[in-house]
């Protein structure tokens, strides 16, 4: 059996490793890019939310605990 990933926006899940360097290194700046955050718990909220795009959503993060 063989397994694929698909990453949202068309990303070729085998490029990740590269994709993400200049993120982890901040080049560029994502933080703006996130606009609403919720503790894991709140994921199918998260879902709908993101999903509608309420609220002006583009990014949601889900964090371990945050609110």
């Amino acid at each position: 059996m063989q397994k694929t990933m698909k990453a949202a926006g068309g990303v070729d899940a085998n490029a990740g490793a590269e994709i993400m360097e200049p993120v982890r290194c901040g080049k560029p700046d994502t933080n703006c890019l996130i606009t609403h955050r919720a503790p894991l718990y709140d994921i199918l909220e998260g879902c709908r939310i993101f999903e509608n795009k309420a609220g002006g959503c583009i990014k949601w993060i889900m964090t371990p605990f945050e609110k």
